[in-house]
């Protein structure tokens, strides 16, 4: 999942060839993020150029006041926010794009295979394309918007924006639109919920699954329904239309201008109350949204249920594949997740953004005011905690790695098999990459963390000290290190947890494990994980790259320079606000990219779940062509 907010950038370009990729991207020059299995989740703001590609994951983009976002995904989930903002394009192939943008000219994601979600605010246009998997996208002020699903869900949530497209071939779309032109859902395969109110037009049209639309004061609203059940609750529109070609369709609607429900295959449930666009597209799974007083959510789940409870937050994108993805954020700006197979609970506060990409179990990722964060992992869980500190490197090919950053320069996360979980704030760049397992990363205020576990779990714990190395072949290692140069930890069957504080360098690897790192004022903090957890928090680094090859990445990052997130097969989440450059590439897995106020951004999603949301932006348009978009910004 890639989460991108980029503010007052110029272009930036998200594909993504399987996963997800997630950008976040804050006052940089420009920005690349490319999947190709896995989530990346990137937040800029104040960018001029961010590319996201996922072939196989999930992109979600948070963009504000932003020109041009565009989103494709081929086969997952888009969910884009966008905000006052000129255009939006986000098209997704395989997975989830999420774009969340604010205050750009134009943004692109593409994902081959995952999740894109794409959250954008105030930008220009944007366009989510998801060909199987789940598009969200939530748009509020835009112009247009198109939402092309093909097999997924794609949810989009649109407050104020012109025009919003959404399509669905497989999955669910569920769009919340307010005041926006016009708003298009197709969904082949699944299930589309859309809620829009105050808005021109809209589209649902599902092929297989289920449609279920409400809206509430919009112009028009259109659900196409072939087989299943539609059922729509529309409050004071133009017109509504319902057709249904094998199943029930009940709709519910009051003064509205004209709205059109077509369902292939399913139900079809929207419930919008003053927002632009929102879209859900749900091929088989449960997703349970609770949101209060937040701009955008998104949850995809592909199978499973997802709880997500936000409170005064922005943007929020949840994708689940399987499991169950509980999400509690309270004021903040945008927060993605994405969830292929296990559970992935966020919380955030006060943050910018917020990506959660998770291809294989949950990433939790606390950052706050943070360069970069990556998080690696193979098989495990890596957990790492680090407090200024400079450096930190945790790898853990199977268990949990669990890093906490906080101001730190660079932070790189991989997880091949297992759980990534990054929350970044403030930050310049961050990379998650999980190919299998959990990643849960937290760094705050760290230079470079790196967590690897390849068995066990590895904890560190690390204060005032100048180098410390555990290895352990079976067992637990615990270790607790504050104010070091280097700490190293590799363990291959057992459990390591590093705490680190105000140290250089700590290295964790672990093969068989968990790994929880957390880590306080360092420069750079590197995660990897091949099989289990990294949950990584960074506030305040410079640069965090973060990939994941399967699992889950969650990234947060605000006020960052550059950031790239490479994931193969997972779920890699970005948030970077205030940012240079930054790439995420994710060929299988979740891209999310939240963007403030920059120029273009780009995310293209082949294969995964593309989610947009965007406020107030001029135009957003949101292709998917299979998955689910779900986009909801209020």
């Amino acid at each position: 999942m890639v989460r991108a907010a980029k503010h007052e950038c110029n272009s930036q370009y998200i594909q993504e060839h399987a996963g997800v990729v997630r950008a976040a991207k804050h006052e940089c020059d420009s920005r690349y993020i490319q999947v190709h299995a896995g989530v990346v989740r990137a937040t800029k703001h104040e960018c001029d150029c961010g590319h996201i590609q996922e072939h196989a994951g999930m992109v979600r983009a948070a963009k504000h006041e932003c020109d041009c976002g565009h989103i494709q995904e081929h086969a997952g989930m888009v969910r884009a926010a966008k905000h006052e903002s000129d255009c939006g394009h986000i098209q997704e192939h395989a997975g989830m794009v999420r774009a969340a943008k604010h205050g750009c000219d134009s943004r692109y994601i593409q994902e081959h295979a995952g999740m894109v979600r794409a959250a954008k605010h105030e930008c220009d246009s944007r366009y989510i394309k998801e060909h199987a998997v789940l598009v969200r996208a939530a748009k509020h002020g835009c112009d247009s918007r198109y939402i092309q699903e093909h097999a997924g869900m794609v949810r989009a949530a649109k407050h104020g924006c012109d025009c919003g497209h959404i399509q669905e071939h497989a999955g669910m779309v569920r769009a919340a639109k307010h005041e926006c032109n016009s708003q298009y859902i197709q969904e082949h395969a699944g299930v589309v919920r859309a809620a829009k109110h105050e808005c021109d037009s809209r589209y649902i049209q599902v092929h297989a699954g289920v449609v279920r639309a409400a809206k509430h004061e919009c112009d028009c609203g259109h659900i196409q329904e072939h087989a299943g059940m539609v059922r729509a609750a529309k409050h004071e529109c133009d017109c509504g239309h319902i057709q249904e070609h094998a199943g029930m369709v009940r709709a519910a609607k009051h003064g509205c201008d004209s709205r059109y429900i077509q369902e292939h295959a399913g139900v079809v449930r929207a419930a919008k109350h003053e927002c632009d666009s929102r879209y859900i597209q749900e091929h088989a799974a449960l997703v349970r949204a609770a949101k209060h007083e937040c701009n955008s959510q998104y949850i995809q789940e592909h199978a499973g249920v997802v709880r997500a409870a936000k409170l005064e937050c922005d943007s929020r994108y949840i994708q689940e594949h399987a499991g169950m993805v509980r999400a509690a954020k309270h004021e903040c700006d945008s927060g993605h997740m994405q969830e292929h197979a296990g559970v992935v609970r966020a919380a955030k506060h006060e943050c910018d953004s917020r990506y959660i990409q998770e291809h294989a179990g949950v990433v939790r990722a606390a950052k706050h005011e943070c360069d970069s964060g990556h998080m690696q992992e193979h098989a495990g869980v890596v957990r790492a905690a680090k407090h200024e500190c400079d450096s930190r490197y945790i790898q853990e090919h199977a268990g949990v790695v669990r890093a906490a950053k906080h101001e730190c320069d660079c932070g790189h996360i991989q997880v091949h098999a297992g759980v990534v979980r990054a929350a970044k704030h403030g930050c310049d760049s961050g990379r998650m990459q999980e190919h299998a397992g959990m990643v849960r990363a937290a760094k705050h205020e760290c230079d470079c963390g790196h967590i690897q576990v390849h068995a066990g779990m590895v904890r560190a714990a690390k204060l005032e000290c100048d180098s410390r190395y555990i290895q352990e072949q079976t067992g637990v290692v615990r270790a607790a290190k504050h104010e070091c140069d280097c700490g190293h930890i590799q363990e291959h069957t057992g459990m390591v947890r590093a705490a680190k504080h105000e140290c250089d360098c700590g290295h964790i690897q672990e093969h068989a494990g968990m790994v929880r790192a957390a880590k306080h004022e360092c420069d750079c903090g590197h995660i990897q994980e091949h099989a289990g957890m990294v949950r990584a928090a960074k506030h305040e680094c410079d640069c965090g790259h973060i990939q994941e090859h399967a699992g889950v990445v969650r990234a947060a990052k605000h006020e960052c320079d550059f950031g790239h997130i490479q994931e193969h097969a997972g779920m890699g989440r970005a948030a970077k606000h205030g940012c240079d450059s930054r790439y995420i590439q994710e060929h299988a897995g979740v891209v999310r990219a939240a963007k403030h106020e920059c120029d273009s951004r780009y995310i293209q999603e082949h294969a995964a779940l593309v989610r947009a949301a965007k406020h107030e932006c001029n135009s957003q348009y949101i292709q998917e062509h299979a998955g689910v978009v779900e986009r909801s910004q209020a």
